[in-house]
């Protein structure tokens, strides 16, 4: 997904870009373009470089939680903050890069940043112990089917965008848009007592997760819609009753149900504040 994401982002630069006249094919013809050649390409490499600091594939990164308190340039970090990194905007920050929203590929030329997550002004993929695991696959993938692509074949645009130059190059955020006040899945006007577990509100219902149902739709909905989707909502179900049929089950240290703490944390997933601890009793 990041491979093909960065892929037409570069392609969409190549062509906005009016030095280039267009995407040209590599001089190169009957050749066919391996990995080994990407080394002796370091204008196809500058080209990359250049647009994952423009278009950062994961924007926000993943969510990193502090495990102390922490300072940094003065700010305090609570213990336990959940901390979002804006790689995009540190990729057009203008104390470090001049012109940060032009895409000028030669800036990379004799330059040793990179990333791999050394370079701090470049982070696409993170760094550290939490860099994206995908990393080096994605790297080379992206170099490989850019090449290729650019190599086998001229580019143009198709004949209505032609005439809409500049190409319009604007990031959309989508990942992060929610909203924390009233959230779909509580709304009181769709359901009643929306913070109370009542299973017995879908007996006799026919809502369901699978997209269709607008005022449940945990999956997505339409052509976006989660593609795990089939395979979550079967294996939720077994694995869900295969445990409850095998055990019974109770909290640690003898808490009681309404002791415990129901409050989330958000992030790629949804998830519980506080791990539940549950012991299984064989029946």
């Amino acid at each position: 997904m990041t491979s093909m994401i960065d892929f037409w982002n570069n392609l969409s630069l190549i062509l906005s870009d009016p030095c280039s006249k267009g995407a040209p094919r590599s001089p190169w013809q009957g050749w066919i373009v391996q990995e080994s050649d990407i080394s002796k390409l370091p204008y196809l490499q500058a080209i990359v470089k250049e647009t994952f600091r423009l278009h950062p594939p994961a924007p926000l990164l993943v969510p990193h939680k502090a495990e102390t308190d922490v300072k940094i340039c003065g700010f305090t970090v609570p213990k336990n903050s959940q901390v979002l990194i804006n790689a995009w905007a540190i990729g057009r920050d203008p104390s470090v890069w001049s012109n940060p929203n032009a895409f000028v590929p030669e800036r990379f030329l004799g330059c040793d940043i990179d990333v791999k997550g050394r370079d701090f002004e470049l982070i696409p993929f993170g760094a550290g112990r939490r860099i994206c695991l995908g990393l080096p696959l994605a790297h080379r993938m992206v170099h490989l089917i850019l090449v290729s692509l650019l190599h086998s074949y001229a580019w143009k645009l198709d004949d209505v965008r032609h005439n809409l130059w500049p190409i319009q190059c604007f990031d959309q955020f989508t990942l992060w848009a929610t909203s924390t006040d009233r959230p779909v899945h509580r709304l009181p006007s769709t359901w009643p007592n929306p913070n109370a577990f009542m299973p017995e509100r879908f007996l006799e219902c026919d809502i369901n997760v699978k997209g269709r149902d607008f005022e449940l739709i945990l999956f997505g909905a339409g052509r976006r819609i989660c593609p795990g989707m089939p395979l979550a909502h079967r294996m939720v179900h077994l694995m869900l009753a295969s445990l409850l049929y095998s055990h019974a089950w109770k909290l640690e240290d003898g808490m009681k149900p309404e002791n415990m703490d129901m409050s989330q944390k958000f992030g790629l997933t949804l998830q519980k504040a506080q791990p539940l601890r549950a012991i299984p009793i064989k029946v």
